[in-house]
């Protein structure tokens, strides 16, 4: 693993998942409750009866949040825009020159749980 500044960074993949299919704090519920009241009329009384049924619906990708967070991590994985000729990407020395958008989305996508990371110790 590389490590940047003690720590070891990774991409959650399964925050990803969240946070595109349905946002933050989405559910997994891939199925929607409908229910049905029907009527019946016996003797002179009314008999009610609910039916519900589970509609199973397909999951839906929020294509702005994908495309936001894809050119996030792109920048983030090209280098966060060092100068051509240099390929130190991430050393000590460049994390202080990085432009502000490589800085915003590190820190975005960290807040968010997409980059975690561990503590060496």
């Amino acid at each position: 693993m590389i490590q940047i500044d003690g720590r070891y960074y990774f991409i959650n993949f399964e925050q990803i998942d969240k946070i595109i299919n349905g946002g933050v704090g989405a559910t997994d519920e891939r199925f929607t409750p409908e229910a049905e009241t029907t009527e019946e009329v016996v003797e002179g009384e009314i008999n009610k009866k609910i039916t519900t049924t589970k509609i199973f619906r397909p999951k839906e990708v929020n294509a702005i949040r994908y495309q936001i967070i894809s050119a996030m991590i792109d920048d983030l994985l090209n280098g966060g825009g060092a100068n051509e000729g240099e390929n130190d990407g991430y050393s000590k020395k460049s994390l202080d020159s990085l432009p502000l958008g490589s800085k915003l989305s590190f820190n975005t996508l960290l807040e968010y749980g997409i980059i975690s990371f561990i503590d060496i110790e």
